[in-house]
């Protein structure tokens, strides 16, 4: 970095001495208008009396260094800030001597988030902290460093370990709680922690009342808090587009439609949420509802925002629409839009389930043996559509087997067995006469998911005459 690219500030060598408390003069034995002090008395605030003592100067020192991140800051240089002034103890010694050090500790972790310098931010986070326990930004900030490292973790940025990521998890709710305590009527916390049960915890329904929360905090404000808050506008409009999308996962679509509609207008302007995303989320609440041709208008204008390939996710979901409206032809249309060695595992349900509507069964299994083979997190789903298909051309050995490869699957990579796939190894051993071994199949489903849905008639056949 040149001179010219940002100005150093130079320290004189006298000041980075930590200063020497003053001792203060005895008041005199007949004054009595001051209390008596002991002999060893330190006044703490005998050096803040000298306008040209070293306190005076570390106190400007720190509006300068201050000064002069907000103009790198507003430039994004977060590399420049972190050169120049960190670690503060080298940069600044003067500043932590006279306790002036943790303002410029909070915008150093700030621009070391930016740099994914994760553990850095964090100790000077928590040095913020301890200062002041109290402290909504320095609270917020740490549970939102803790939060960004979590994700740079997941993007593969960079490397935690298990039991590290559990920890921050789990250090990141307390401070987000600590936030919303302080201030209890602002949005981000609610919204961010919502976020962090719904993206990490996988936990909808402990997400759902914070980021309602924050969507109600917002709309409590009259307008002129809410020009004074203008930034937290944003979160508000984030936080009701998540609370959509949690309650579309809990089976609450008709809750969630008011809510998309409402970011679609709110965000018309701002565009803080990608326009492909806010017209899927409705076509997706809409396809819940079963309202399908609605959903496929919003799909379309979904459509408009981005390519086939960025937007599968768009195709994937009007196939299903046309599935649902008994026009498979169209369905496999949408499909047949996204490039052949781009359509993911998910996509290639889609495409199977199309291809069987049609008739056109060989296909259909081609397609899931190779979305089997190639899947490594959803590989039972395709198997089980495998299983389905063979029932439907009465190959009960492949149903068993395919079901078989579904529970294991499931068993190794979630450390649970799937509930369809010990359901279809129960009907294939009922169908190949086995009915002990079914019996065993069904009393495994019960025992794992004791209200599953087909289990009164996987019962019925098991106990009565026929065998389903």
């Amino acid at each position: 970095m040149t001179s010219q690219a940002v100005r150093v500030i130079s320290l004189p060598t006298a000041e980075k001495q930590r200063p020497k408390p003053q001792s203060v003069p005895q008041p005199p034995a007949d004054n009595q208008h001051q209390s008596k002090l002991p002999l060893d008395y330190t006044d703490p605030f005998a050096a803040l009396a000298d306008s040209f003592g070293a306190a005076e100067q570390a106190h400007h020192l720190q509006d300068r260094i201050q000064s002069e991140i907000r103009v790198l800051e507003s430039q994004n240089r977060w590399q420049d800030i972190v050169d120049l002034f960190y670690p503060v103890t080298e940069h600044a010694p003067q500043l932590c001597a006279h306790d002036l050090d943790i303002p410029v500790r909070y915008s150093l972790a700030f621009s070391l988030g930016h740099l994914n310098r994760f553990d850095q931010a964090l100790d000077e986070l928590r040095l913020c902290v301890a200062h002041d326990p109290n402290n909504f930004r320095y609270r917020s900030s740490m549970a939102y460093t803790l939060m960004s490292s979590l994700r740079a973790a997941a993007a593969r940025e960079i490397i935690l370990s298990g039991q590290v990521k559990k920890t921050r998890l789990q250090e990141a709710h307390e401070h987000f709680q600590a936030a919303q305590r302080i201030l209890p009527d602002r949005v981000t916390a609610f919204y961010r922690e919502g976020s962090l049960y719904k993206d990490f915890d996988r936990k909808n329904e402990k997400a759902i009342p914070l980021l309602a929360q924050a969507v109600r905090n917002w709309e409590e404000y009259s307008p002129e808090t809410r020009q004074g808050r203008h930034q937290e506008r944003k979160n508000a409009i984030k936080a009701r587009y998540a609370l959509a999308s949690c309650l579309v996962a809990e089976n609450q679509p008709a809750a969630a439609l008011n809510h998309v509609q409402m970011v679609i207008k709110d965000d018309n302007q701002s565009n803080y949420l990608k326009n492909e995303n806010k017209h899927f989320a409705l076509g997706k609440v809409l396809y819940a509802l079963h309202r399908y041709e609605e959903a496929l208008k919003a799909l379309e204008a979904a459509s408009m925002f981005t390519n086939t390939t960025d937007g599968d996710y768009i195709q994937e979901l009007s196939g299903r629409c046309y599935l649902a409206l008994k026009q498979p032809d169209q369905g496999l249309a949408c499909i047949e839009r996204i490039p052949d060695k781009a359509r993911r595992p998910y996509v290639r349900w889609t495409e199977a389930d199309c291809l069987v509507a049609l008739s056109r069964l060989d296909e259909a299994k081609n397609v899931l043996l190779a979305a089997a083979q190639r899947d490594r997190r959803g590989r039972h789903k395709a198997l089980l559509r495998l299983a389905r298909l063979a029932y439907s051309q009465n190959n009960f050995n492949d149903v068993a087997l395919y079901a078989e490869k579904a529970v294991a699957f499931h068993l190794e990579v979630y450390s649970t067995p799937s509930a369809d796939g010990l359901f279809w190894q129960a009907v294939a051993a009922l169908r190949l006469n086995n009915r002990e071994l079914a019996q065993n199949f069904e009393r495994d489903l019960a025992a794992h998911r004791p209200f599953y849905p087909w289990l009164p008639k996987l019962r019925q056949a098991l106990h009565g005459k026929a065998p389903l």
